[in-house]
């Protein structure tokens, strides 16, 4: 074989095996199981979303009181044409709601909630913005925090 079918080889398998390499460094951190919660303040990254969303199974790393923050702020393009129905909700891994908050905004709202937990429980943050007239989901930039003290 020449020289250069063999650098060509080599400059194939090499880029597939970088290729391999980047899409499994780039799967989501949850991919690699379920997350625990320990003590203390974490502030997750902001997302947008609309309608609803559900997290991943949480387990909780420490008993005491879960305490969580989210920031509500309408970004779609009806911003400021009808209020939003927000909700915050902690769920068991059963879809049972244990704490839950409803209110109503316009622009942005910070919304707290609190729950007792116990070492090793796992649970679920729900989180909804629908019209709070017509119940057409609305799209929402949430940031969070959680903190168990």
């Amino acid at each position: 074989m020449t020289n250069t079918k063999k650098s060509l080889r080599f400059i194939t398998a090499f880029t597939l095996i970088l290729a391999m390499v980047l899409s499994i460094a780039s799967l989501p951190a949850f991919a690699g199981g379920v997350e625990t919660w320990y003590s203390g303040f974490v502030a997750e990254a902001p997302f947008t979303m609309t309608g609803y969303n559900i997290t991943p199974a949480k387990t909780m790393g420490a008993s005491g009181n879960l305490y969580i923050d989210a920031t509500y702020r309408v970004v779609d393009s009806d911003k400021y044409s009808t209020p939003v129905k927000c909700t915050l909700e902690i769920r068991d891994i059963y879809g049972n709601v244990l704490a839950t908050t409803n209110t109503t905004f316009s622009s942005q709202l910070l919304i707290p909630l609190c729950l007792n937990v116990t070492q090793g429980q796992k649970i679920h943050v729900y989180m909804g913005a629908y019209d709070a007239t017509t119940g057409v989901a609305r799209r929402v930039q949430i940031t969070y925090s959680h903190f168990i003290s």
